[in-house]
């Protein structure tokens, strides 16, 4: 089975920690390689570390976060 790479976004540091916990105890094949408090770090983390899948803060709007994600890739 293949590593699955993970990010975290959230605002709140104890969130973040929540969930890395979870995903460590609890999900062996997903690799979280980067956590960012805000969008603008979550786009620099992304543009220099590739991930499979990124877990999002609910009050992030869902666009901002595709938008990111896209400007980050067409740069890779």
């Amino acid at each position: 089975m293949s590593i699955i790479k993970a990010a975290i976004v959230d605002d709140e540091v104890r969130n973040i920690h929540i969930l890395r916990n979870i995903l460590e105890n609890y999900c062996k094949d997903v690799k979280v390689i980067g956590e960012a408090q805000n969008i603008h770090e979550a786009a620099e983390m992304i543009k220099n570390n590739p991930i499979d899948v990124l877990f999002r803060i609910s009050k992030c709007p869902l666009i901002t976060v595709f938008s990111c994600w896209k400007c980050s890739c067409a740069q890779l």
